[in-house]
């Protein structure tokens, strides 16, 4: 019941960091500049960085562990029979998301750490539309920063 709980507050984060408008600005501006390189990586950055905010918001409630447990009965369950694009852990590195929910949480990104803060501020004050300008700009800067 527990990974059960840290599945849902992990899906509660989204919600709450509007992570879908994130998603949605990140593909577009991708599309409309492919000829600039990074535009091109940005939908791929966006949805891990967003995967990865999610992820420390859950843990922060359930606990590391459960939350990594969840994880590895989803992307298993889902590696035998999901739907295309169910579940974005299955696009989004699982494996770097596994490693980062092994590590001691002291060593997390101060960049990740800052993105999320922003897209939590900004999404609350801000128009959607705003908020996911200036989050998908922070996510960048994070992307360009190798987190």
């Amino acid at each position: 019941m527990a990974e059960v709980d840290a599945v849902l507050e992990h899906e509660r984060a989204h919600l709450a960091g509007r992570h879908h408008l994130h998603v949605v600005l990140a593909d577009a501006v991708g599309a409309v500049a492919r000829f600039v390189p990074l535009y091109r990586q940005l939908p791929v950055a966006v949805r891990r960085l967003v995967e990865l905010v999610a992820d420390e918001e859950a843990a922060r409630v359930s606990g590391r562990s459960v939350l990594r447990g969840a994880l590895l009965k989803v992307a298993a369950a889902s590696a035998m029979a999901a739907p295309p694009r169910a579940l974005y852990a299955s696009e989004t590195a699982v494996e770097a998301r596994l490693r980062r929910l092994s590590s001691n949480p002291r060593q997390r990104s101060w960049v990740l750490r800052t993105a999320g803060r922003v897209t939590v501020a900004v999404g609350g004050v801000a128009s959607s539309t705003v908020a996911a300008g200036v989050t998908t700009v922070a996510l960048l800067l994070a992307c360009v920063w190798g987190v």
